[in-house]
């Protein structure tokens, strides 16, 4: 005896098949986009703290460079001064 549901499960079974298909490569998408998203955000974390080490390095070597100006000009007004 001939089967007519055959032809029907095999169409429903490609079309379930296909739809996971879809669904898959949605969820794909999405996984690439938030990826996306989380590299930006990251990058932007680095940005931030790489900046806040350099202006935090600028202040110390600014630091550094007013106390040598200070020693310099009191060695310097120590040798322009008149002998005792």
């Amino acid at each position: 005896m001939l089967d007519l549901m055959q032809p029907v499960v095999a169409v429903h079974n490609i079309t379930e098949k296909a739809g996971e298909s879809i669904e898959l490569t949605r969820l794909r998408r999405e996984e690439a986009r938030y990826e996306t998203e989380l590299t930006k955000h990251l990058a932007k974390l680095g940005n931030a703290v790489y900046e806040k080490i350099s202006e935090s390095r600028l202040d110390e070597v600014t630091e550094q460079l007013q106390i040598t100006l200070h020693y310099i000009q009191a060695e310097i007004f120590l040798l322009l001064s008149p002998s005792q």
